[in-house]
Parts: structure tokens; C-alpha cells; sequence
């Protein structure tokens, strides 16, 4: 279910960077990226940065193999992240 407001609630900055993933990527952007988006300070970067502590810096791997065992989850998941 997606909730409307990450459809049309950002404010200028975040519809600047939204419009500058459309024209990237050549279509909106994820689901993901607009909730993170949506309120950075609230949500967006306490989420981003527990996220990466808790996938980069608990486990002990590098940059590179936690990219490379992210993308093969994804990958087995269906997901286009």
C-alpha cells in the first residue's frame, strides 16, 4: 500500500532530487527512496544510518561484499533495488 503523500508531500529539495532520478533513470523514483525522501531529518537519515551500521559495520565485511551478497539477495528476492 502506498501511501499518497510520497506521491506529491516532499518538500523542494527532495521534488529536485525525485525529478532529477526520473530523468536518470528514465522512471520514478522507487517506493523505497520516496519514504526515505519524505521526511529526511524525521526518518530518512536515522534509518539510513542505523541501516548502515547495522549492515556494514557489525558484521566486519567490506564495501564490496556487502554489495555483491546484497545484489544476490535481490536478485533471488525479484527486487530491482
Amino acid at each position: 500500500m502506498r501511501l499518497e503523500v510520497l506521491n506529491s508531500g516532499h518538500r523542494l529539495r527532495e521534488k529536485i532530487i525525485m525529478k532529477m532520478i526520473n530523468l536518470i533513470m528514465g522512471d520514478g523514483p522507487p517506493d523505497v527512496v520516496r519514504l526515505l525522501q519524505y521526511r529526511p531529518k524525521f526518518f530518512g537519515r536515522p534509518f539510513s544510518n542505523l541501516l548502515h551500521v547495522l549492515l556494514r559495520k557489525t558484521r566486519g565485511w567490506d564495501d564490496g561484499r556487502a554489495e555483491l551478497f546484497a545484489a544476490f539477495v535481490s536478485a533471488k528476492n525479484q527486487c530491482p533495488y
